[in-house]
């Protein structure tokens, strides 16, 4: 069981790893928000947008700090603590599976996804957005889980 657990984690982590690694190190629009209010906490800085969920850049706060704001650093603490909360998914999922049998959803879900013409990589070539492309691994990383 726990070998499950960790099995799941680094299916979820290499990707995106992968990805961070292959990527170029710039953030998109809502990241560099976050970051900004991030700054704002720390630097007391003018920009702020008050609508944005506060415990992301709580989370992000001494991250950033640490690293002096290093956004690899900071995208692999993120990727990381991704990994782990689908390792929590998982685990619930594992337990109500008995009552409300999910797997069966789950399995239909990948079907469709496996049944198309063209194989994943000419599927995750196609994909121009880095984040989109690291959505699509985690999702079809959870095809050899179910």
């Amino acid at each position: 069981m726990k070998k499950d657990y960790i099995y799941i984690f680094l299916i979820s982590f290499i990707p995106q790893l992968i990805i961070l690694l292959l990527s170029p190190p710039i953030l998109f629009w809502d990241e560099y928000s976050y970051l900004d209010n991030v700054k704002h906490a720390l630097l007391n800085t003018p920009y702020f947008e008050y609508y944005r969920f506060p415990l992301l850049w709580w989370i992000l706060i001494p991250i950033s700090y640490i690293t002096n704001f290093n956004v690899f650093f900071i995208k692999l603490f993120l990727i990381s603590i991704f990994s782990l909360s689908t390792v929590f998914l998982y685990k619930i999922l594992e337990e109500y599976n008995n009552v409300f049998n999910l797997s069966l959803f789950f399995k239909k879900i990948i079907e469709e996804i496996s049944h198309k013409p063209y194989s994943y990589f000419e599927r995750i070539d196609k994909i121009e957005n880095n984040e989109y492309k690291t959505k699509f691994l985690s999702l079809l990383s959870l095809k050899y889980f179910i």
